[in-house]
């Protein structure tokens, strides 16, 4: 029997024309909007293979002509989704505030608690994959993707390094290396096992437990690093949870 996850993600967000998934940031066109919907819907249930830009201009109800003017082709048409997903993944200014005002240790697991939650979403492992299984053919699609999501949660992570070194939970060298450690930790198995189907999306408990586990490794081995003389750094790639 096929895991409930696999099956879900199949399913359409919300039908085009009707309301917003809460997860996708509003576009200024609203003909865009439509198309992006349409869009998700018919990759999610067809794949980038099968998926035909006229059946996503009929479920947008705009012109093929609209849609080419809007999107060039397909391929355009995928990163111009993923774009549109990504953005979830940057924080908002008020959950900047929130994590401003705490301490640099509290701020952190918060901002690992967002980021899990937000990789995990079935919609964003969908479109994972389907960019993965386009790689060989499209391997521009698979970079826009990588630099919209896990270069751009680096790029959101950068100002709360400075406050890590700050507090003295990590060296200032190694922010770098902690920024993509702390990516691959967050991973880990919970979010393998979703992303090859062998399990269904965790319970909040479950991903709260990940991220507390997650966290306290990567500091403790951070914090050995900045304990150790410079020369000691040369082994620090040893000592890294993988």
């Amino acid at each position: 029997m096929a895991p409930r996850a696999a099956a879900k993600r199949r399913e359409p967000v919300e039908p085009a024309g009707q309301a917003r998934p809460g997860w996708l940031p509003p576009v200024h066109d609203p003909r865009a909007e439509a198309v992006l919907l349409a869009a998700f819907d018919v990759f999610m249930e067809h794949g980038y293979e099968g998926a035909t830009m006229l059946e996503i201009a009929t479920r947008a109800k705009v012109s093929k002509l609209t849609l080419y003017a809007l999107f060039t082709d397909k391929e355009g048409l995928f990163e111009a989704l993923v774009a549109w997903g990504a953005q979830r993944y940057q924080l908002d200014a008020e959950a900047l505030n929130a994590l401003a005002a705490a301490q640099p240790r509290e701020a952190l697991e918060r901002y690992a608690l967002a980021f899990a939650r937000v990789m995990l979403r079935w919609q964003s492992i969908a479109l994972f994959r389907i960019a993965v299984s386009q790689a060989a053919k499209r391997p521009r699609m698979a970079a826009v993707h990588d630099e919209l999501t896990r270069k751009e949660r680096q790029s959101t992570l950068a100002p709360l390094m400075q406050r890590l070194v700050d507090g003295g939970l990590i060296a200032d060298a190694d922010r770098e290396d902690f920024a993509r450690d702390f990516q691959a930790l967050m991973r880990g198995d919970i979010y393998y096992d979703v992303l090859v189907g062998r399990a269904e999306a965790p319970s909040k408990e479950a991903v709260e437990a990940h991220v507390k586990r997650a966290l306290a490794r990567l500091l403790k081995a951070y914090a050995q690093d900045a304990a150790a003389p410079p020369s000691a750094t040369k082994n620090r790639a040893k000592k890294r949870p993988t």
